[in-house]
């Protein structure tokens, strides 16, 4: 979703994505949560309509997932190459061999077999991958020590942020959702 830069206030982001700001904007957000909302009520009234069957809308044919023929390949030893989420074990030069990389791999009956990958740009790895990476090991540090420092040193520096008051308030709602005193007890 790009840099800072593209998301400083709505008036920049419509600059940049045209009149909604894109899909990360207050605008965007509102125009995905009702079309969400209008998906579901039609959902809901095709279930409860017994006189059509639910095929007219899911139709009988694969889906665009690639986890079933995954399966497949693994359960009939049918040969295929997927994307698929492995350690990085040498695949991406400059990744760490403990992260987790999505790649093209053969997977047959004998399990997942890496195609090696190399190396990304120079450039790639210095915008994209490693400001991920950092933001990823952020992440870690705050779930495995706990505390709400930390939780809001990692959400503070996303581009979509605009305030400190921002940030905490994500944080007191995020905590005092249901079904999450667990998750507020570690992040006090």
């Amino acid at each position: 979703s790009g840099t800072w830069k593209y998301h400083w206030n709505l008036e920049l982001k419509k600059r940049w994505f045209g009149p909604a700001g894109g899909p990360d904007s207050e605008i965007g957000w509102r125009i995905y949560l009702e079309n969400q909302r209008k998906w579901i009520e039609y959902l809901t009234e095709r279930v409860r309509d017994q006189t059509k069957p639910l095929t007219d809308i899911f139709p009988s044919r694969l889906s665009e997932e690639s986890v079933v023929p995954i399966i497949d390949s693994i359960a009939n030893d049918r040969k295929g190459v997927y994307q698929v989420n492995i350690p990085n074990e040498g695949m991406i030069t400059g990744i760490p061999d403990d992260v987790v990389v999505e790649v093209p791999a053969e997977v047959d009956g004998k399990g997942v077999h890496r195609i090696y990958s190399g190396s990304l740009p120079k450039r790639v790895m210095n915008y994209v991958i490693y400001p991920r990476m950092l933001r990823m090991e952020w992440a870690l540090e705050a779930f495995l020590e706990g505390g709400r420092d930390l939780l809001f040193e990692w959400l503070i520096v996303d581009p979509r942020t605009k305030s400190n008051e921002q940030v905490n308030k994500v944080i007191d709602d995020l905590l005092s959702l249901p079904g999450n005193e667990e998750m507020a007890r570690h992040f006090k």
